[in-house]
């Protein structure tokens, strides 16, 4: 518990008080930057769907959806999902619950 407090005061300043006030959002978006897509020859296979024949891998590319709070720190908070994951992530917890939202 003493570690947790400790990261909580190092990050900055925040109550419980905070976090149950509703966060009004000036602008909200997203977009979409780059992008490519490598087509494998041959044939797709359900039976080997592992081997890349008849596979078009897609990559090089980000997707960021973004939100603005009406009164803005300074400095963002940015959250980044781990490979073959989405946004999703950071929306919701395994069990249902609400996440970092």
């Amino acid at each position: 518990m003493a570690a947790l407090t400790a990261g909580l005061l190092a990050f900055g300043s925040f109550s419980l008080v905070d976090a149950a006030k509703p966060i009004v959002i000036q602008a909200q978006g997203s977009v979409a930057i780059g992008g490519s897509t490598v087509k494998h020859a041959g044939t797709f296979s359900t039976k080997n769907f592992l081997s890349p024949e008849g596979q078009t891998a897609y990559g090089d590319h980000a997707y960021v959806f973004y939100q603005i709070p009406a009164k803005a720190k300074k400095l963002p908070l940015v959250f980044q999902h781990g490979g073959a994951q989405s946004k999703r992530t950071w929306e919701t917890t395994p069990d249902g619950r609400e996440a970092y939202r």
